[in-house]
């Protein structure tokens, strides 16, 4: 608790039993985890190859952040007024690799159907400690995840604190997971304001139509 882990990464397998094998930490209680990544390429998890999620990148993804030149402009392009701006599901994939940065501002330009996409099977952001996450009053649609042993489950697995979440809609979202699990958010240390939230959520405990569990520094604000 308390303690710090960054700028650092993970390559290789993993395998174990019970609830705290992970490709990069076990178990983390509380801990602060930024700029740090898994191998997507070769970090199998008892034999199994990951989904894309904040923590993983690609080889290359890695060799570029690793010489420090994994840069949002060649995701994004430009920023416009502070905000990198998410246009299609490509650019909201691409959030993951810069969610754990404190500074950077997202902001979503159009509505986005993810059953049209090609967005990864339980794709979601394990930690956003990113400063903000703008829906620009935009909706998400058709959203799952189906993680029933993995705990602080939602779109936005975590949201550290001092980051927030706004003008955001997520309609006919499925979600199930273990313990602190939302549509939205799974664990809220941040701020969330003008936000809604449609469908389905299961789990263990700590089960929210929008978040799971808020506490601590954690707001909801309408």
């Amino acid at each position: 608790n308390g303690s710090t882990i960054s700028t650092s990464y993970a390559s290789g397998a993993v395998s174990g039993l019970g609830s705290y094998v992970e490709r990069l930490v076990g178990f983390n209680n509380d801990a602060t985890l930024t700029d740090s990544y898994y191998s997507l390429d070769s970090s199998k998890l008892n034999g199994v190859a990951p989904s894309e999620t904040a923590e993983g990148l690609h080889s290359d993804q890695l060799a570029s952040w690793w010489v420090g030149q994994l840069n949002a402009k060649t995701y994004f392009g430009d920023a416009v007024d502070g905000y990198y701006g998410i246009d299609n599901v490509s650019e909201f994939q691409a959030v993951s690799y810069f969610s754990e940065h404190i500074g950077y501002k997202f902001r979503l330009n159009t509505d986005i159907d993810f059953s049209s996409t090609t967005l990864p099977a339980n794709f979601y952001f394990k930690t956003f400690s990113a400063t903000e996450f703008d829906g620009g009053n935009h909706v998400l649609r058709n959203y799952s995840l189906n993680l029933p042993t993995i705990d602080n489950v939602g779109l936005f697995g975590t949201l550290a604190m001092g980051s927030s979440i706004s003008n955001l809609g997520l309609v006919n979202a499925i979600n199930s997971g273990k313990n602190n699990v939302g549509t939205l958010v799974g664990k809220n240390a941040g701020t969330i304001s003008n936000s809604y939230a449609t469908g389905s959520v299961s789990g263990v405990t700590s089960i929210g139509g929008l978040v799971g569990s808020s506490a601590g520094a954690g707001s909801v604000i309408h």
